[in-house]
């Protein structure tokens, strides 16, 4: 018997943008990854002394484009080069390959990358009022609100300091 498991990139240690690792990631979405990293770490436990063997697939950002089965994958925490994003319909295929092909065998954790830019349309407060309890959903608002107007007053102030002189 073999069992596949989606979770995702974002549990490795990969650098993406400073916003992503530093805020995102760091403070809002921590306890998401968590929860996956310790899925996968449930899954192995369980199927340590078993006849079940498993495939973990780590889909970087995932988008609703038509498939491309243009993506490579690597094992562990080796993580392919390219776009940081996958479609939906290149996990599920993968995710179907890798429960029936040979080659792919095995208690195996595969992190899948599109070879190219996949053309998007990301809303981040959509993505994140689903992802998020209410509460941080809230906080979330409020810091970027804080953002730019922090950044409208520096631009402000910058403009006067300029034109004063």
């Amino acid at each position: 018997m073999r069992i596949a498991i989606i979770t995702s990139a974002g549990i490795l240690d990969v650098k993406q943008s400073w916003f992503f690792d530093n805020i995102l990631k760091k403070y809002i979405i921590h306890n998401v990854y968590q929860d996956l990293a310790n899925s996968e770490r449930t899954l192995c436990q369980l199927t340590k002394d078993s006849k079940i063997t498993y495939a973990i697939v780590r889909p970087p950002q995932l988008v609703d484009s038509p498939i491309t089965l243009d993506f490579e994958y690597g094992e562990d925490n080796n993580y392919p080069k390219g776009s940081s994003k996958v479609t939906r319909q290149d996990v599920a295929s993968f995710l179907l390959r890798s429960l029936f092909d040979e080659k792919l065998q095995g208690n195996r954790s595969f992190n899948l990358n599109s070879k190219r830019e996949i053309p998007t349309k990301l809303d981040i407060d959509e993505m994140l009022k689903e992802t998020l309890s209410p509460t941080l959903f809230i906080i979330w608002k409020v810091l970027k609100t804080i953002v730019k107007i922090g950044l409208t007053g520096l631009v402000l102030y910058s403009l006067k300091t300029l034109f004063n002189k």
